[in-house]
């Protein structure tokens, strides 16, 4: 993925900012009194502050847990480890020396050292306990009820362990709790309603579990609350109008769960709120143009829901939105200008809905804009030349629209960019020459329009060019030699071009990751074409065919979470849905040799002429497909094709493989095509991944 936080999104400051500092307070109060003790004298240093009835508790639970890295080794009977307040994770009162924080919690980055086992109950003898944190660790069982029992207890964190069962209705008593995460656990059933007590509650996660039934309203009578992520469950109904009460809240995640209904319209009441994800439920009807009230909003994601309707003008008075997706939905009209109002935002995806009418101009204001994904849409009309002001733009994707005329040669002022699909669109005239400037570009896909006119030789200047479809179009004229210096280059279909003439560029032998590995020359050709072996072929064992249709297209997964909002945000760029290249699947590869596999070079279909020393001697080569071609060759009548094709599937069965180790190919119609290797190469599926990296 792309490499650098800063690289894709500046983050926006951390709805976590205020939390942290509630922790680290505790933290900071708890150390500073323990290094007051250790620095107030002889008499001080020696003094055994701790209760032994809380020490006796502390020696329970340790003897109940697990402890297989020898975390706990400083708690013992022994008299160097007397007092329980020098113990790791165990903090004390100064003056009283109750125990008032134990912190057990794994770090997130760092040796997994962990506990397991069970929570012992003896725990309920620290009736001063005010900070519990055995986050990250592997307890198990049912969710310790007897902590609704710790009435002044201020911090809770259970995160990721494996607690099951329901959470505990006796919480909602905890009136001192400031901070509640029971996130990544197994809880299952719903949340209970007297949550909606804990008046002082400012942070609220209890994402990634099990939990279901409706989001209780009373979770709207807490006015503290700043952080609520209920992300990663099996919640349902609709959202509680209730949560637009929550006027200090800065951080809303309900996504992936199975909300249904409409977004209400008083969560345009937060006006405090920076992060919004309603994202991957079945949320219905039109977006609320109270949204755009939100002047904090940062983060904005109602992705994968069913809404409807048009998108509201008024979200583009979001002046400090950073992230806005919208895709996959069934939103329709008109993309609205106002967007380009946007000057932050850095990510904008529209993609998979049913707008329709011209790309707004305006959108070419968005400085700051990194990725931009308008696919799979009805827009019309020309592709605006403002886009290349987006000099920012990283992923620029507007393919399966209706847009025409001609590609902006603006485009190759994008120096950044690294993606860009214009496929499947009606747009027509020549190939900008200045799209050879997009230095950093990985990805270009062209194909299915009515482009003419010939191959700009400058794209030969894409050094790092990963994959060339160029496919479906009126292209004319020669194959530029030049594009022989793509050494990068894993994937070219110059494919369907009718009018592409001339020889093969020798230069093309030197495409070293086109050709990638040393492997033996296969051939396959169609055995409806009349095209022959010419007699100098030296058979080789029946290899079998590769499959000519290309899988559909997949996206991504759409984010890894993090726990902290910083990034998230980046993650969720990070995680761009993406068409990926098609990945050749062999029926009969040579198994005993899975790594001989390289992409395919094709030739078929059109009226270019072949060299013989373009594919002779080229021992790194998959395939050689004459498919549809006049023939031109002879056929060793010593080969004997048909057991090759008995076990392909039907839809391949009309196809011969020929496996060789050189082919002394004369004059041919000739179509260049290669696709990626096969699966199973690590190396290489992770240069793929690296595409988009």
């Amino acid at each position: 993925m792309w490499s650098g936080k800063q690289d894709l999104l500046e983050s926006p400051p951390s709805p976590l900012t205020s939390f942290s500092s509630l922790l680290s307070q505790l933290h900071h109060r708890c150390r500073r009194r323990r290094k007051d003790t250790h620095n107030g004298g002889v008499e001080a240093a020696n003094k055994i502050r701790c209760i032994e009835k809380e020490k006796q508790a502390l020696l329970k639970f340790k003897e109940a847990a697990i402890d297989d890295y020898e975390i706990l080794s400083s708690w013992g009977n022994e008299e160097a480890k007397k007092d329980c307040c020098r113990w790791r994770g165990v903090h004390c009162n100064n003056h009283s020396g109750h125990v008032t924080m134990l912190d057990l919690h794994v770090p997130m980055y760092g040796p997994y050292d962990h506990l397991s086992g069970k929570i012992s109950p003896s725990l309920l003898e620290l009736q001063h306990l005010k900070y519990l944190d055995l986050s990250g660790n592997s307890f198990e069982g049912r969710f310790p009820e007897f902590i609704a029992s710790l009435s002044r207890l201020q911090v809770l964190n259970l995160n990721a362990n494996y607690f099951g069962g329901p959470i505990p209705h006796q919480l909602g008593n905890l009136s001192n709790l400031r901070y509640l995460d029971l996130s990544f656990n197994h809880l299952e059933g719903p949340i209970p309603h007297q949550l909606g007590n804990l008046s002082n509650l400012r942070y609220l996660d209890l994402s990634f579990n099990h939990l279901e039934g409706p989001i209780p309203h009373q979770l709207g009578n807490l006015s503290n609350l700043r952080y609520l992520d209920l992300s990663f469950n099996h919640l349902e109904g609709p959202i509680p109008h209730q949560l637009g009460n929550l006027s200090n809240l800065r951080y809303l995640d309900l996504s992936f769960n199975h909300l249904e209904g409409p977004i209400p319209h008083q969560l345009g009441n937060l006006s405090n709120l920076r992060y919004l994800d309603l994202s991957f439920n079945h949320l219905e009807g039109p977006i609320p143009h109270q949204l755009g009230n939100l002047s904090n909003l940062r983060y904005l994601d109602l992705s994968f829901n069913h809404l409807e309707g048009p998108i509201p003008h008024q979200l583009g008075n979001l002046s400090n939105l950073r992230y806005l997706d919208l895709s996959f939905n069934h939103l329709e009209g008109p993309i609205p200008h106002q967007l380009g109002n946007l000057s932050n935002l850095r990510y904008l995806d529209l993609s998979f809905n049913h707008l329709e009418g011209p790309i707004p101009h305006q959108l070419g204001n968005l400085s700051n804009l990194r990725y931009l994904d308008l696919s799979f849409n009805h827009l019309e009309g020309p592709i605006p030349h403002q886009l290349g002001n987006l000099s920012n733009l990283r992923y620029l994707d507007l393919s399966f629209n209706h847009l025409e005329g001609p590609i902006p040669h603006q485009l190759g002022n994008l120096s950044n960019l690294r993606y860009l699909d214009l496929s499947f669109n009606h747009l027509e005239g020549p190939i900008p020459h200045q799209l050879g400037n997009l230095s950093n570009l990985r990805y270009l896909d062209l194909s299915f329009n009515h482009l003419e006119g010939p191959i700009p030789h400058q794209l030969g200047n894409l050094s790092n060019l990963r994959y060339l479809d160029l496919s479906f179009n009126h292209l004319e004229g020669p194959i530029p030699h030049q594009l022989g210096n793509l050494s990068n280059l894993r994937y070219l279909d110059l494919s369907f071009n009718f009018y592409l003439e001339g020889p093969i560029p020798d230069a093309f032998g030197n495409m070293i990751s086109l050709m990638a590995k040393k492997s033996r020359v296969r051939a396959l050709l169609t055995a409806t074409t009349r095209a022959e072996v010419p007699p100098t072929i030296e058979t080789q064992p029946a290899v079998g065919a590769l499959p000519s249709q290309r899988p559909s297209s997949s996206r991504l997964s759409k984010r890894a979470r993090s726990t902290s909002t910083e990034q998230q945000l980046i993650d969720e760029v990070e995680s761009i849905p993406q068409s990926p290249p098609p990945i050749l699947q062999p029926e009969q590869a040579d198994r005993a040799e899975p790594s001989n596999w390289s992409p395919k070079l094709t030739f078929n279909d059109r009226d270019i002429k072949a060299s013989d020393s373009v594919v002779a001697e080229k021992d790194h080569l998959l395939a050689f497909n004459l498919a549809k071609n006049i023939p031109v060759v002879s056929v060793d009548p010593s080969l004997r094709l048909e057991p090759m094709v008995e076990d392909l599937p039907i839809e391949q069965s009309n196809e011969t493989v020929v496996p060789t180790e050189s082919i002394q190919a004369t004059e041919s119609e000739l179509l260049l095509e290669t696709g990626l290797q096969v699966a199973g190469d690590a190396a290489f599926d992770a240069e793929i991944e690296e595409l988009f990296s």
